[in-house]
């Protein structure tokens, strides 16, 4: 007798356990719907203000990040980490633009020029620690 009584409650607790991950399901696709249904609408009415606002909602967030960090570690730790990134980021996309555009001599100088400033990088924050 007790035997079934237990099985009911495993039947209950996954029944149950079933019914709140599709509840959970339904939430995130309405939600998922009312968020991107009006952005969707707004971009193809128009894409020029549309591009517009997220470039910039996208450059005020990457302010805030960069703001918050170079108050965290302090604006000589922070500069020498942004040249880095900026070097290697900047030195990577030229590099493969050059590579594609043909000119595989301005290709290699810049990937030169980029190590260097990412080495000069590396050794100028080693000192400033």
């Amino acid at each position: 007798m007790k035997s079934n009584s237990v099985k009911e409650k495993s039947k209950n607790s996954f029944l149950i356990t079933l019914l709140k991950i599709i509840a959970m399901v339904a939430a995130c696709v309405l939600l998922g719907l009312l968020l991107v249904l009006p952005l969707w609408k707004w971009a193809t009415v128009s894409p020029k203000s549309y591009t517009i606002v997220i470039l910039v909602l996208m450059a005020l967030a990457l302010i805030y990040i960069l703001w918050k960090q170079a108050k965290k570690l302090g604006i000589k730790k922070f500069s020498v980490r942004l040249v880095k990134v900026l070097s290697a980021a900047g030195g990577l996309f030229l590099f493969v633009s050059q590579v594609i555009a043909g000119n595989r001599l301005i290709a290699f100088l810049s990937l030169l020029v980029c190590a260097g400033l990412f080495t000069g990088a590396v050794f100028a924050g080693k000192r400033i620690k």
